[in-house]
């Protein structure tokens, strides 16, 4: 059933929550970011769809902070799929509209990535 969590699955969880906490202590945004989204990823997969949505917002704000735009599509991406898992198809729709208009500064270094991002758009 969708919610429930085995041992492991909570285990994981928590652990992945010690980890953002001490990335944030030290400052680093970049690893705080990234522990945000493996975590959305983990609770989206257990039908965990609002809790990862704002594990998805806090890692777009911590993007945005950092200034990487690649990473912010990336979220953008993550909270549309959030969103859409949730059957908020108008909001979902919405927020992949904003992560398109960033810019890349002209590093395309990963293009396939950014074309991920935006959904292949």
């Amino acid at each position: 059933m969708a919610g429930e969590l085995s041992a492991e699955a909570a285990r994981e969880i928590r652990q992945l929550q010690k980890s953002k906490e001490k990335s944030r202590r030290l400052g680093n945004a970049a690893d705080q970011a990234a522990t945000c989204n493996r975590l959305g990823e983990l609770l989206a997969s257990h039908g965990r769809y609002e809790e990862a949505l704002e594990e998805h917002r806090e890692e777009l704000r911590l993007l945005e902070g950092a200034g990487d735009p690649l990473g912010c599509a990336v979220a953008h991406r993550k909270i549309g799929e959030r969103l859409a898992e949730l059957r908020s198809f108008q909001a979902a729709l919405k927020v992949r509209g904003e992560g398109r208009g960033k810019g890349f500064g002209g590093d395309f270094g990963k293009l396939g990535e950014v074309w991920r991002a935006f959904g292949g758009c």
